[in-house]
């Protein structure tokens, strides 16, 4: 059985309104997504500066919090995305500290810029990004390892480093852990900006 409807004007005006209200609620969505994701970025990026996710990081240029605002937005995405992608050096080393190793060639992660990978022994080089930024080290092998140590004047040393050709690095989940903590602030900003965008593109509205 086929049932036909006719239409009259009013309801196609009708029906153009409400498919206008329908796409100014998409726009709308999109305008708040990418507030909400600006900020996710932003908090996110103060809690690796403060390390309250878990993660050393870098103040250099190569630093991990150096660019840590433009890759964690994906310009590529629809409308807006907040992740942790893969295309750039930052961004990799990123993915590696909150996914792990496992994704790398091998599941391990090689020395790029240097020959051997180093790992902190002690709390005092735990403070540091790199074995570079502490003084006084010198290469010592002991008990069949490499180690940068600091060698006192009575012999006896503090290794404070030790030197591996390769290390498997377990996930960290840092930015998992930040988006948790950003995320209430998030839903905030999405849903004021939604509705700013709403008011502002009806009739009378700020626009």
């Amino acid at each position: 059985m086929i049932v036909a409807f006719e239409v009259d004007a009013k309801s196609k005006a009708d029906q153009r309104q409400i498919a206008a209200v329908g796409e100014s609620f998409v726009d709308a969505c999109a305008i708040g997504l990418e507030a909400a994701v600006t900020l996710g970025a932003e908090l996110i990026r103060e809690k690796l500066q403060k390390h309250e996710l878990g993660v050393k990081t870098s103040g250099g240029s190569a630093g991990l919090t150096a660019s840590v605002f433009g890759w964690m937005i994906d310009p590529l995405a629809p409308m807006a995305a907040l992740g942790v992608p893969s295309n750039a050096p930052a961004a990799a080393y990123a993915a590696m500290l909150n996914f792990g190793s496992a994704g790398l060639p091998g599941g391990r992660v090689w020395p790029v810029r240097a020959k051997m990978l180093s790992i902190p022994l002690t709390e005092e080089a735990d403070q540091y990004t790199s074995p570079r930024d502490m003084k006084n080290l010198q290469i010592v092998r002991a008990g069949g390892r490499l180690l940068l140590a600091e060698v006192h004047p009575d012999g006896s040393i503090t290794a404070h480093w030790v030197l591996v050709p390769w290390v498997v690095k377990k996930p960290t989940r840092w930015f998992d852990r930040g988006v948790d903590l950003a995320i209430d602030d998030m839903v905030r900003e999405f849903a004021d900006a939604v509705s700013e965008a709403s008011n502002a593109a009806e009739p009378g509205g700020m626009n």
